[in-house]
Parts: C-alpha cells; structure tokens; sequence
C-alpha cells in the first residue's frame, strides 16, 4: 500500500497481527496518520502480542491505542463530522477532535 503512492490518511487504524509478518511499520503509520488505533494482541501464540517497544512508540506520537487485550471489543459510532470509540472491558472513551 505504501508503494502505491495513495492517500491513506484515517482517524482510526484498525491493527491485526498475524503470527506471521510485522504490522504497523513506522511508514505506515505516517502515512495513515491516524488519531486512533485499535489492535489486536493475544498471550499466544507470542508473535500476536502488541510489541511494548511499538506501543510505547505510538504513545510518543500522541496516538491514541486501544489493546484489545485489555479493552476487549470496541464500540466506535459515527455522528455528522465526529466520532467517539468505547471500550467494552474498561469503559474508556475515546473522541475525534477536527483535524
């Protein structure tokens, strides 16, 4: 996708994590630029755990995660122009500002 050269940008990423392959790359995240990012993240198999490192680098970039290993599912409702994300475990909510 990032080769294509298109427009990616999005408020809200949504992250899986195949056991497999890396998500999520650095590019990848510039090029969406997202406000908010909702990934998946197991205890095992351990290649689908949310790397700490990563994590900790989203939070340097003032993006908002939401690990589904400790929110659970996510509930996101669209209004006119906004959005607002909750989180069915903690009850942590989470709303679009204009970009």
């Amino acid at each position: 996708m990032l080769e294509y050269g298109g427009d990616l940008q999005s408020d809200i990423l949504i992250k899986g994590q195949h056991q497999t392959g890396g998500s999520g790359s650095a590019g990848f995240i510039n090029a969406v630029q997202p406000k908010l990012i909702i990934a998946t993240s197991r205890e095992s198999p351990v290649a689908e755990r949310i790397d700490e490192q990563w994590a900790n680098e989203i939070a340097q970039r003032e993006i908002k995660l939401f690990r589904q290993d400790m929110t659970g599912a996510v509930e996101i409702e669209f209004g006119d122009g906004d959005w607002t994300a909750r989180s069915y475990l903690t009850g942590e909510t989470f709303r679009s500002s204009n970009r």
